[in-house]
């Protein structure tokens, strides 16, 4: 399989200035970027990704994802809207399926929706589902809430220990060693404006320390033999390009 190189646009409103006027060091852009992350109470952020993967089979895909962050409300829920498209190819055993997808998600006044604007493919078991699909396409739909997972459902009726939880997590992202820098580029133009280009790599240990420590305080237990995979894999990841503003 191909090592991967991703490219990740942020923007975020940080100060990197010091008290005296210089520019701090790349760990302390870091630092500083992990601390608004998880200070940010509503945002939208747009992603596009391109992907191709080479082993036994081979997989190009392209995909671009939107998300918006309304503030959490009173009563500790919070609104947004997910719009996801992806479109690939995949080869194997001397045969081509190509997919596409185009699905979005909002949550409103304590109710989940999606909708499903294009599925098609050349898969012949998946088009076996296109005439049920197709009775569904660019049509709102709401979710009962006893379907949705608990992972995603936003906090009810949040006490005082949910609180203190939450912010041990967000304290635990920020002193984490999940990510290390491979290469300062300096500031560069994004977008009209100025941004520091970082080169990031992943620190395997570093990941599994935090997840291992995230789950105690969360009181969730995971999947080892599942971590582990995911964490050999991040051997394929070269470099994070991150532009931060």
């Amino acid at each position: 399989m191909k090592r991967s190189h991703y490219i990740l646009v942020a923007s975020l409103s940080v100060v990197f200035l010091s008290a005296c006027g210089q520019v701090d060091l790349p760990e302390d852009i870091l630092m500083k970027t992990k601390q608004a992350i998880v200070s940010v109470e509503s945002g939208q952020m747009e992603l596009t990704a391109n992907l191709t993967a080479v082993d036994s089979d081979e997989l190009d895909l392209e995909g671009s994802l939107s998300l918006s962050l309304d503030k959490v409300s009173d009563q500790g829920e919070r609104d947004f809207e997910l719009h996801l498209m992806l479109s690939g190819v995949m080869e194997a055993l001397d045969e081509s399926v190509t997919t596409s997808l185009d699905f979005q998600a909002i949550h409103l006044d304590s109710e989940y929706y999606v909708q499903l604007n294009e599925f098609s493919s050349t898969d012949e078991d998946l088009q076996l589902l296109l005439p049920i699909v197709n009775l569904y396409l660019e049509k709102w739909l709401r979710i009962d809430n006893d379907s949705i997972p608990d992972v995603i459902r936003p906090l009810e009726n949040t006490t005082e220990i949910d609180q203190i939880t939450r912010d041990q997590l967000k304290q635990l992202f920020v002193e984490s060693d999940i990510f290390v820098i491979n290469e300062d580029h300096g500031t560069k133009k994004v977008t009209g404006g100025d941004a520091f280009h970082l080169s990031l790599g992943v620190n395997p240990e570093g990941f599994r320390d935090y997840l291992n420590q995230a789950s105690a305080l969360n009181d969730r237990p995971f999947n080892t033999m599942g971590l582990e995979g995911v964490i050999a894999n991040l051997e394929y990841v070269e470099s994070i390009d991150v532009y931060i503003n």
